[in-house]
C-alpha cells in the first residue's frame, strides 16, 4: 500500500476500513453516502485514496467512518492479519480469509 507518509495505525484504519465496507457488501459511493447522514462530506474518490493509504483521516472523519460502519473506532485500529481467526469478524460476517464467524445476520 504506497501511502504518504501514513504510521502503522494510519494503515491498519484504511485496511479496515476497507475490509468493514466490503463485508457489509457496500460500495464507496455508498458509504459515501451513509457519512452524510453522519455529517461527514467524503465522496467516493475520498474514500478510495483512505483506503489505498493515500489520505490521511481526521479525528471526526475516523469517528463518523466508525459509525457509519456500524463498529466500535477500536475495531477499525485492530490489525488485519487473520492467524485463524484473530480478526474477529463482525456479528453476522465470515472471515474473507478463513472463513471464521457467521456469515449469516
Amino acid at each position: 500500500m504506497a501511502g504518504v507518509g501514513l504510521t502503522e495505525s494510519e494503515l491498519t484504519f484504511a485496511l479496515r476500513v476497507k475490509q468493514c465496507r466490503q463485508w457489509r457488501g457496500w460500495t464507496q459511493v455508498g458509504l459515501a453516502d451513509r457519512l452524510r447522514v453522519h455529517g461527514v462530506n467524503l465522496d467516493q474518490a475520498a474514500i478510495a485514496r483512505i483506503e489505498k493509504g493515500k489520505r490521511r483521516v481526521l479525528m471526526i472523519e475516523a469517528l463518523r467512518l466508525a459509525q457509519a460502519l456500524e463498529t466500535p473506532v477500536s475495531q477499525l485500529l485492530k490489525s488485519v492479519n487473520c492467524d485463524h481467526c484473530k480478526d474477529q469478524p463482525p456479528a453476522g460476517f465470515a472471515c474473507p480469509k478463513c472463513g471464521a464467524g457467521s456469515a449469516t445476520a
